[in-house]
Formats: structure tokens, C-alpha cells, sequence
């Protein structure tokens, strides 16, 4: 096998990444109705940050039901984190949408594989709780637990980041296994000196694809 290349000095954070708003979501049945038993749902966003190699958490955000008549749920988030993006990593992607619209390339970006664009991949993940979630709880970045169900995965593109624009900002839609939308995720990723990213020649896209850990076979 070739031998791992040599680590050089961390990168420096360069990019603000904001997960903000949840609209439309459709969870599972018991979380629809479940408001009306007393239980709570919540939701937090998962993310693999490639530069840093490490998987980004934010916090639980409760959810509440758009209307009393509706089976959809929304919540916000008051959650960002500063990471390094290099330039080398990033290729032409996909394209955001706005609420209810269903952008194409969320299907090969949840896909994955050879010849996927560098898309930033962010997981949805549901938690029921018989109490209302603590102030820590929506303060602090969620851990994953056995219990928690996947909703679905929306994908951002970054490489407008490194063709002149210092923010990129928008609604993307979340995606379950099937290709069924199951809502609406608002992302915010923008320059932390406000200034664009300098270019360079786009590297090949990771494979990274869209769902829930799979327990490894033997």
C-alpha cells in the first residue's frame, strides 16, 4: 500500500458553516401526532467537515408543529461552527432551492461514489423525548444515541465560495432513502474575513453518501 502522506500544521479556519432553520419536516407518524401524547420531538444536524476530518454536531432544536392542522414540524437552530476549506477540495456541485422546490442534484449527491461533486452533506436526525429537551440540551452538540432515527440528508454546494462570492445561503431539501422530500433545511456558509477564497484546481470528489452508520459486516 502507498504510504499515508505527511501531516503538515492544521489548517486555520477560514469559513463560518450556520445550520439555521428546519421547515416542512415530515418526521415518522409517532412524531407527527405525538405533540398530542405529550412528547417532544427534536431534531439536530450532523455534518463530515473533510479538512478537519471530523464529524460536526449542533444541538437538539425543539420542534413545534407549523399550524394545528398540519403533520409538518419546524424548528431553528442558533448553532455555528468555524472551519478551515480548502480550495483543492472543492468542485462543481449542487444547487440550493427554495422551500418545496426539489433541486436535481440532491439524487447524486445523496448517491455518493466517483464522479459526485464536492457537495457538504448535511445529516437530519430525530429525537423523541417524554420531557422537554434542558437548556443544555439545546445548548450543547447533540451525541448520536441508538435511538435517534434518520429523516434524511440535504446537499450544499461550496464551490461558489472560490468564484468570487464571500457567502453562499439557502434552502435545501431533505431527502429520505427513497428520494422523498421531507423537508426544508436553511445552511449558511460564508468567508470569516469576508473576503472570496482564493481558487485552485479542483481535487477528485470523496464518496461520502447520505444515510445512517451501517454496522459493519464480518
Amino acid at each position: 500500500p502507498a504510504p499515508a502522506p505527511a501531516s503538515g500544521p492544521a489548517a486555520e479556519p477560514n469559513v463560518h458553516v450556520g445550520v439555521e432553520t428546519a421547515l416542512h419536516l415530515l418526521l415518522n407518524e409517532t412524531a407527527d401526532r405525538g405533540w398530542l401524547h405529550g412528547l417532544h420531538s427534536c431534531v439536530f444536524v450532523t455534518y463530515e467537515w473533510r479538512e478537519t476530518a471530523a464529524t460536526v454536531r449542533t444541538p437538539l432544536a425543539h420542534c413545534n408543529v407549523e399550524t394545528t392542522s398540519s403533520v409538518s414540524m419546524k424548528c431553528s437552530w442558533f448553532h455555528t461552527a468555524h472551519l478551515p476549506l480548502l480550495a483543492a477540495a472543492a468542485a462543481v456541485g449542487s444547487s440550493s432551492s427554495t422551500p418545496g422546490r426539489r433541486p436535481g442534484s440532491s439524487r447524486s449527491a445523496f448517491r455518493g461514489g466517483a464522479g459526485s461533486e464536492r457537495v457538504l452533506l448535511l445529516k437530519v436526525w430525530h429525537r423523541q423525548l417524554a420531557a422537554a429537551p434542558s437548556a443544555a440540551d439545546l445548548d450543547e452538540r447533540a451525541e448520536l444515541r441508538p435511538d435517534d432515527k434518520f429523516v434524511g440528508c440535504a446537499a450544499m454546494d461550496l464551490s461558489p465560495l472560490f468564484r468570487g462570492l464571500t457567502e453562499v445561503c439557502g434552502w435545501y431539501n431533505i431527502v429520505d432513502h427513497h428520494q422523498n422530500s421531507r423537508g426544508q433545511l436553511k445552511v449558511r456558509v460564508g468567508s470569516s474575513s469576508g473576503k472570496p477564497l482564493r481558487s485552485a484546481a479542483p481535487a477528485a470528489a470523496g464518496g461520502e453518501s447520505c444515510g445512517p452508520p451501517r454496522a459493519a459486516t464480518g
